[in-house]
Formats: C-alpha cells, sequence, structure tokens
C-alpha cells in the first residue's frame, strides 16, 4: 500500500473520530436535557449502516466522513431542509422547548468534547511517549568538525563536553550551548556492533558566531541516521519495473553495500542514464 493512501486513510479516520466526538458532545448534552434526538449521523452522502436505540434515535454512518449532525426534534434536517416525522415523544422535549441554558449547553458541548479529546490526546501521547531520534550518524561532512573527531558512518554519538547524548534533540541543544565559543569540544562515541568507546577533542573558534546557514548538527559535520527503505514507488519507474516495492530496504546496489539513504541517492545519482 502506497504511503500516499495511508496518509489519506489516516486523515479519514482522524477527521471521523474529531468529528465524531463533536457530535457526541452535542448528542450526550441533549440527552442530559431529555431533549429528543432524532438523528445522529457521521459522514454524508448514501447512509452505510443505520441502527435505531429504544429511545427511537437514529444513529448511522455516511459514505463521506467529511461532516455529521445531531437533529433534534423541532430542527430542521440540515439535509434535507425539513424537519422529519417527529412520532410521539411525550417523555422528551423538543429543542426550542428547552431552556435558554440548556440549548446555551447543548451548543457548547460540541466544542467542549473537542477540547476534551484534546487533552485525552495530549495525556496519552505524555505517557506512552514519542520516540526520540537515536544520535547515530548517517553522514559525515568532509572537512567538517565530525570528521576531524575521526567520527564515521553508523557511529552514535554518546555524549558532547561529558553530557550524555540519548537522541538528536540531546546533541543539538549540547552543540547549541558551545555556540560563540572558543576552546574544544569534547566528543565520546562508539562504533556500530561494538561497545568500544572514542573520546575525541576538536578546536573551535567563535564557533557558529556567524549567522547560520544550515542546523548545528550539520555544521557540526553530521547528518543524522535515515535507512535505506523505499517509502513509495512510482508506477513505470525503474524501481517499478525491477520488482522494488513500499517498504522494500535496498542493501546494494552494484558491488556496493548501502547502509543509508545518503549512500543509496549518491549511489543512483551516479548510474549513467540510458536512453
Amino acid at each position: 500500500m502506497s504511503s500516499i493512501l495511508i496518509s489519506l486513510i489516516s486523515i479519514i479516520i482522524l477527521l471521523g473520530v474529531i468529528i465524531g466526538f463533536h457530535e457526541l458532545g452535542h448528542f450526550l448534552a441533549a440527552r442530559k436535557f431529555n431533549v429528543h434526538v432524532i438523528r445522529f449521523k457521521i459522514g454524508f452522502g448514501k447512509t452505510l449502516v443505520s441502527r435505531f436505540d429504544k429511545r427511537g434515535t437514529e444513529f448511522s454512518i455516511g459514505l463521506l466522513p467529511l461532516g455529521g449532525y445531531v437533529q433534534m426534534l423541532g430542527e430542521d434536517n440540515p439535509i434535507q431542509g425539513k424537519d422529519s416525522d417527529p412520532g410521539n415523544y411525550s417523555e422528551e422535549i423538543s429543542y426550542p422547548q428547552a431552556s435558554l441554558g440548556a440549548r446555551a449547553i447543548i451548543t457548547a458541548a460540541g466544542p467542549i468534547a473537542n477540547f476534551v479529546l484534546a487533552v485525552i490526546a495530549y495525556f496519552l501521547i505524555f505517557m506512552i511517549g514519542v520516540k526520540d531520534l537515536v544520535p547515530i550518524v548517517g553522514a559525515v561532512n568532509d572537512d567538517s568538525l565530525a570528521m576531524q573527531a575521526g567520527i564515521e558512518v553508523g557511529d552514535r554519538i554518546i555524549s558532547i563536553d561529558n553530557k550524555e547524548v540519548v537522541s538528536l534533540k540531546d546533541l543539538n541543544t549540547l552543540l547549541a550551548l558551545r555556540i560563540g565559543e572558543t576552546g574544544s569540544i569534547l566528543v565520546n562515541y562508539k562504533k556500530p556492533n561494538s561497545d568500544l568507546k572514542y573520546s575525541e577533542s576538536v578546536n573551535i573558534e567563535n564557533w557558529l558566531s556567524s549567522e547560520l546557514d544550515q542546523s548545528i548538527i550539520s555544521s557540526f559535520g553530521i547528518l543524522p541516521f535515515i535507512p535505506p527503505i523505499v517509502s513509495s514507488v512510482q508506477v513505470g519507474s525503474p524501481a517499478d519495473k525491477s520488482g522494488i516495492e513500499s517498504g522494500d530496504q535496498i542493501i546494494r546496489v552494484g558491488d556496493n553495500v548501502i547502509r543509508t539513504w545518503y549512500e543509496l541517492v549518491e549511489e543512483i545519482s551516479s548510474i549513467p542514464d540510458k536512453e
């Protein structure tokens, strides 16, 4: 499945959740104040699924998940432009019969529900955490501080100035503290598949005191590691004709072993075009 299709499906699901929570807020508030809900619908167009509860409310899902609505007794149907048959709901009231305060709460309940959803989402992100990018080197710029320190592709940065580096964010923060300084930066790193650690000092003089034209990490001479994994394949392209699919990892081009995305780009760029 292509990344574009996956992104599209993800957006549709996200919209459905946001719209569903919004309308659920209106629905629950209406039920709280004994206002009869004729229809609770998510999506527009042809109805795919429809069910009625014991109180006569129709719950349905439309073909296009780009909206939704809660139709209460006494309100016009937002699609048909007219009120549906109200039936006999002697134990419930219509929306216009509700008090001014109740109507205000019912109206505000949708946005409030979305706010609650946002709080829940942020809470889950905080509890689960967001995975930081590991400080593994994907490429080293020529004549850079990183090259002076002997850092190579695949090395993992352990610390800067004896302060632990767990993520690329840590690396960026610690290097930023040295901007404009003169002296030396102590870099500790280790090779892939090895516990042997290396410690090197590189001299700096008014480091990055002028305006930056690239990121701090790039200015140090490091590009983050990106695996050579194919995200999508253009139909009819040489990759497609070769049988390469989305999600494949390229491990070799010709006789050259590929470790990172940068090496893949460099190798492909060096292949001459064939008429």
